[in-house]
């Protein structure tokens, strides 16, 4: 209806919010498909709003099937939403990490919780908390040492430290922008 009228913003408008909606009803590659083509969009990509509201759909929709994408999604959120001055989605893009982290700690798994850990702690780290930021770090790096020590071998140890980015990222001297590290 919009873009027949030559409204293509509230076109696009239309477009993220219905393909949000239909999260969980198409399958998750052609929501992601048509979602990154909307969000190249010269109207998509000229408005912050309209950019804002397509990465949080693309959020919810990669926190489904891939946390990193989801996690860079968040942060692209947050980015928006401070140069917008919106409070509401500022805190709604950390809630989201949040709640991943509560669900990781609610069902024990300590796979996962250092990832969900770090990813808080990225978000906290833009915002310039840099105490609970590096809190969140220092967390997830508990976690990865306590099961390094509890690895049968060094091969163990390597496929943790491969597939627990969060350690490697704690490590990380880049870090050092957002925290201080004694």
């Amino acid at each position: 209806m919009f873009e027949r009228t030559g409204n293509h913003r509230n076109a696009a408008y239309a477009c993220i919010g219905r393909l949000r909606a239909e999260l969980g009803t198409r399958s998750y590659e052609e929501i992601a498909r048509d979602l990154e083509r909307e969000l190249q969009t010269p109207v998509v990509d000229g408005d912050p709003r309209l950019k804002l509201l397509g990465f949080a759909a693309k959020g919810y929709r990669d926190i489904e099937i891939n946390a990193p994408t989801a996690k860079q999604d968040w942060e692209q959120v947050l980015t928006l939403a401070r140069q917008l001055s919106d409070k509401k989605w500022t805190s709604r893009a950390e809630q989201c990490v949040r709640d991943g982290l509560a669900a990781s700690a609610q069902i024990g798994d300590r796979y996962y919780l250092p990832r969900d850990l770090n990813a808080l702690a990225e978000l906290e780290a833009i915002e310039g908390r840099a105490r609970e930021a590096e809190t969140s770090y220092r967390r997830a790096e508990a976690i990865v040492e306590g099961m390094l020590s509890r690895a049968p071998g060094r091969y163990a140890e390597a496929s943790l430290l491969t597939k627990h980015p969060a350690f490697v990222i704690v490590r990380d001297p880049s870090v050092a922008r957002y925290c201080s590290w004694s």
